[in-house]
């Protein structure tokens, strides 16, 4: 416990310095500054990635610029440091103080436990890992294919990670971004005179509980890119500046394609300054939507032979790295397959299209996430029925709001691609949770607006169901008293060279190679050969 409070503190310091130069607010705010902090160095290191490990010489460059930025602006930061100091004895730190002492408390516990996920011993821990010792490795796909699977998020965790230290791996940071998330979600409310941003952030604090609390000692990229597609989505209502929006909704997308809806958001910024021309701003927009988003797709392409990994949409070269074609149509095609109908014995499901699956997807689903999803339906329903009366009433409505209704036509239709393409609930939470959040946040401004002190009485709620929510999952004591100095670490898997060449290692039991000696594959295949002396040159068949 005590190590992962020291590394929260040092990526919160370390981004939160970068983030200032990013955002350009004369005090900037805590808590979404530290996010987009993170996000620069996430995006530094990707780019570092493609030349070499994430690991000890990364984490000393990622220091190194925060400690240029201090020396270079000091001023700047001694005025933000005064007036952080100042912040720090305002009257709604009486009671944000506290619950965010409750909540830190709730999240370190629960990060420091055994990890659950199942996906991490599959193919998360062995990412990270050939991150820290060799950084972006042609073809590593060919070695095991979910290994090309290459989510930023492990970037994060492996820049995070210290495993130069010797100690462990340590996989920290997904609750680390559940505790900005809420420290973002806690502050600038604005009770005298409600806006939306503050309503919005009442509605999204006991989702990100509820939805985003259940897996946090895992490094998987799953809730992180949910709350990611919440804080874009917060982003714009709470009206930051247009180039954090647009580094918030591509850094998403560089978490999971999946959620490619998201990036309607910036497109549409950049169209708004092509159609003004505004070619300065277009410039900067496409600078930064290509300094995040193109290392991604090269390590992608790097990983697999594939722009788009597992798609196989964007097949213009042919590397020797690259997979087969057949068998990355066939992961894309399982992946899906699972989502819709797991352990389906036929495919007759699939044959007749979304008639085939749909019925046996909906009969399968939790009762909460078909009220979920009937409640999105009707609540879209309503809110689309309330923009045509506002743009009948008042004709300059839609442009007014443009960026607003374009952001929930985004998550939106990102519930829509999901449910038919792949609708396993872990990869649609997010726009899940960002939909429901827009939809019920709309009607409760119209009344707080008439009503000021209903914003009071949401707030209680939503702070009340936390709480009790915190209660009622709080970790053992005994699961804490093992971790009291680090966090756990990844479970040991004993592994075995099954074509007896001594090059590359198997689990004895299961798929799960976890945190093993590299290369690791629960697939050994002899048709694989590397591409020259080291792992670092990769895998081709």
């Amino acid at each position: 416990m005590l190590a992962t409070i020291i590394i929260w503190i040092y990526i919160t310091l370390i981004s939160f310095v970068v983030g200032v130069r990013f955002c350009k607010q004369p005090i900037p705010r805590f808590a979404s500054t530290t996010i987009v902090g993170f996000i620069i160095l996430t995006a530094l290191a990707t780019l570092l990635s493609l030349f070499m490990p994430i690991s000890g010489w990364a984490s000393a460059a990622s220091l190194a610029l925060a400690i240029l930025l201090i020396a270079i602006y000091p001023q700047r930061y001694l005025k933000i440091a005064s007036a952080g100091f100042r912040r720090l004895l305002e009257r709604d730190m009486i009671w944000i103080a506290p619950l965010f002492l409750i909540f830190a408390a709730f999240f370190i516990t629960q990060t420091i436990q055994p990890i659950q996920n199942y996906d991490t011993g599959l193919y998360h821990a062995q990412a990270i890992r050939w991150l820290e010792q060799f950084g972006t490795v042609p073809g590593l796909g060919n070695l095991h294919f979910r290994l090309a699977m290459s989510s930023g998020w492990f970037v994060s965790g492996a820049l995070f990670s210290f495993s130069f230290l010797k100690t462990q791996s340590f996989h920290v940071i997904n609750g680390w971004l559940i505790l900005m998330s809420t420290l973002y979600l806690l502050t600038n409310w604005n009770f005298k005179k409600p806006d939306i941003s503050t309503i919005a952030k009442l509605c999204a604090l006991p989702l990100m509980f509820f939805l985003f609390t259940t897996d946090v000692a895992t490094p998987s990229p799953d809730v992180p890119a949910a709350i990611f597609v919440v804080l874009s989505i917060l982003f714009v209502l709470e009206k930051l500046d247009d180039k954090v929006i647009i580094l918030m909704a591509c850094f998403t997308l560089t978490l999971k394609l999946s959620v490619i809806t998201v990036l309607l958001i910036p497109l549409y910024l950049l169209i708004r300054e092509v159609v003004k021309k505004r070619w300065r701003a277009v410039l900067v927009m496409v600078a930064i939507m290509s300094a995040v988003i193109i290392p991604a797709l090269v390590r992608n392409y790097i990983q697999s032979g594939y722009i788009t990994y597992p798609a196989t949409y964007l097949n213009f070269m042919h590397p020797d790295w690259q997979l087969n074609k057949t068998d990355a149509v066939a992961v894309q095609q399982s992946i899906e397959q699972w989502a819709k109908v797991p352990h389906a014995t036929s495919n007759d499901y699939f044959n007749q299209g979304i008639r085939g699956w749909f019925p046996t997807w909906y009969q399968n689903q939790p009762q909460y996430l078909i009220n979920y999803l009937w409640a999105i339906a009707a609540l879209s329903f309503i809110n689309l029925i309330g923009l045509l009366i506002m743009a009948k009433k008042r004709p300059g409505f839609i442009q007014e709001h443009a960026l607003v209704i374009i952001s929930g036509i985004s998550v939106i239709g990102g519930v829509v691609f999901w449910l038919i393409s792949a609708p396993s609930f872990r990869f649609g939470q997010g726009f899940i949770a960002a939909s429901s959040m827009m939809l019920i946040s709309y009607p409760l401004y119209l009344v707080c607006r008439r009503i000021p002190r209903a914003t009071i009485i949401i707030g209680i709620v939503s702070i009340v169901y936390c709480l009790i929510y915190t209660n009622d999952h709080f970790t053992s004591y005994s699961i804490v008293k093992l971790h009291l100095k680090y966090p756990a670490d990844y479970p040991v898997t004993a592994v075995e060279d099954r074509l007896g060449t001594g090059t590359v290692w198997s689990p004895v039991n299961g798929d799960q190679c976890w945190y093993a000696t590299l290369p690791c594959t629960p697939y050994p295949n002899g048709t694989m050969t590397l591409r020259g002396e080291s792992l670092k040159n990769g895998f081709r068949r």
